[in-house]
């Protein structure tokens, strides 16, 4: 019987892990189409080269699991800007606080190109989804550990 169960355990810890991944490829996939949308727009709205960048990207933050945690995936909104470090320019990139919540407001982000007023409201309430998705997923996958430990 003890085995039976360690069996579903594991085989259940395996479907909530795979289920985590797509959500983290969909993520990876939303993120490459918004910033192809973002550099079409940001070279059609400028003829200036310089301002031809995109100046919020979609971060995937991922930390494989380990021997006493699971997949961790973070969504994040962050802010890139060029600064110049001896004598050539780099882009930066810096996450941007969500806040306790699981989506962005137009605010937290700050001002940015015309084109990303447009492209914000498409693209974070199927972020702040996955985002859901990937919470609900790692607290399942909690609540079975903790009641697999507490029933063995």
């Amino acid at each position: 019987m003890a085995t039976e169960r360690g069996e579903a355990h594991k085989l259940v810890l395996s479907a909530l892990d795979a289920a985590c991944e797509v959500y983290a490829m969909e993520a990876q996939a939303t993120s490459t189409e918004y910033y192809e949308k973002a550099l079409a727009r940001a070279e059609a709205s400028s003829s200036d080269p310089k301002k031809k960048f995109v100046p919020f990207v979609i971060m995937i933050r991922r930390k494989e699991p380990t021997s006493t945690t699971s997949l961790s995936i973070e969504i994040l909104w962050a802010r890139r800007f060029p600064m110049k470090q001896e004598g050539r320019i780099r882009l930066i990139t810096s996450a941007i606080a969500k806040g306790k919540h699981n989506h962005y407001s137009r605010r937290s982000i700050g001002s940015g190109p015309a084109w990303f007023e447009e492209l914000f409201p498409e693209y974070e309430p199927r972020l702040t989804a996955l985002r859901s998705l990937i919470k609900a997923n790692r607290q399942a996958r909690q609540a079975l550990n903790k009641n697999h430990r507490a029933n063995s």
